[in-house]
């Protein structure tokens, strides 16, 4: 037996990562009552090159959260190095270049931040959790709640450590899918597909105590894995 929380929200938003925490701080904005759910708790990370730049420059400018960005650890970019199999570099100076912002269409300085996704997911969650109505971690989505012909809400139930309960839904006007590539969202509503000819595969790993990093992160490409590449973007503890 599920139990029904008897509030009606606006949205709900499944994921708290960058792209749900970003709809949620629109979302309240526009005045929406937000319901903001993630099986995660946080902080949490995620396999990433870590970096920062362009559209997630101007989003953050848009949100008024880029000078707390600003201040997290993390090493700002002020160069991008592509080496290609031919072993000819391409330097790019961002500092003599600035870009159009993505909402606004203002020109904007060019700006680079390298910043573990731990770190700064969990700055935009507590910055969504704060914009929410309701915000819950360790809560995994099983079900789309659907009423004719409509979607109307999620179910699913807590997972966290002593904390396991019963079968909970939450109602909404719209269901907003956040949830990453196995998007749970996605997969109930159809629209979720899988094509293994076109499958990128990403591998991270950190080193400690390296010397000669500078303000630039680096893209090679090489015959072996193209049109993949390695990548080398420094952090600010080296």
């Amino acid at each position: 037996m599920s139990h029904s929380d008897h509030q009606m929200y606006d949205l709900i938003v499944v994921g708290g990562g960058p792209a749900g925490a970003a709809a949620t701080l629109f979302a309240r904005r526009r005045g929406l009552r937000t319901l903001l759910l993630d099986r995660e708790g946080f902080p949490r990370d995620k396999v990433c090159g870590d970096a920062l730049s362009g559209k997630a420059i101007s989003i953050l400018h848009e949100l008024d959260l880029l000078d707390g960005v600003r201040e997290l650890p993390g090493a700002t970019i002020h160069e991008v190095v592509f080496g290609s199999p031919g072993h000819v570099d391409a330097h790019i100076d961002l500092r003599r270049h600035d870009h159009r912002d993505l909402l606004t269409g203002k020109l904007m300085p060019m700006e680079g931040f390298v910043i573990r996704r731990k770190v700064v997911d969990a700055f935009l969650f507590e910055a969504a959790r704060a914009a929410s109505d309701r915000c819950i971690e360790r809560f995994a989505v099983s079900d789309l709640l659907v009423e004719n012909g409509a979607v109307c809400g999620v179910s699913g139930r807590c997972t966290g450590e002593g904390d396991e309960g019963q079968e909970t839904e939450f109602r909404a006007r719209l269901v907003l899918g956040c949830d990453g590539f196995n998007s749970i969202v996605a997969r109930k509503t159809g629209v979720y597909r899988h094509d293994s000819r076109h499958l990128v595969v990403a591998l991270r790993r950190y080193y400690e105590n390296v010397g000669g990093l500078t303000d630039q992160i680096e893209l090679h490409f090489v015959d072996e894995v193209l049109p993949g590449y390695f990548w080398i973007f420094p952090l600010a503890d080296g």
